[in-house]
């Protein structure tokens, strides 16, 4: 169980599930609730984030190996995208994503 997440996980994560952080919640999931293929994805890179934070000590100050935070005009770290790291602010807290392979 996760209680929720911050702003620099919520970045990595939406950037390995390729969703754009000004997407809609509402968007990826049915009109019943169910989750769409989408929101599978964003799970599955929720999971997958937080592992590897676990299994390498991520600290904001320490070693840097984070995909998207904080590498904002940076080019985009997925292989064949074109993009580059944009930082918006949402909330009061910064965010980092891809606007070519995030949406």
């Amino acid at each position: 169980m996760v209680a929720g997440l911050g702003n620099i996980y919520v970045s990595e994560a939406l950037h390995r599930a390729r969703l754009s952080p000004k997407r809609k919640a509402s968007t990826i999931a049915t009109r019943g609730g169910a989750p769409t293929p989408r929101a599978e994805a964003l799970v599955a890179a929720i999971k997958m984030t937080l592992r590897d934070a676990i299994a390498h000590s991520h600290r904001p100050s320490g070693d840097d190996r984070f995909l998207v935070y904080d590498h904002s005009g940076e080019r985009c770290p997925r292989r064949a995208c074109p993009g580059a790291i944009t930082r918006i602010v949402q909330g009061g807290r910064s965010t980092f994503f891809c606007a070519v392979c995030q949406q």
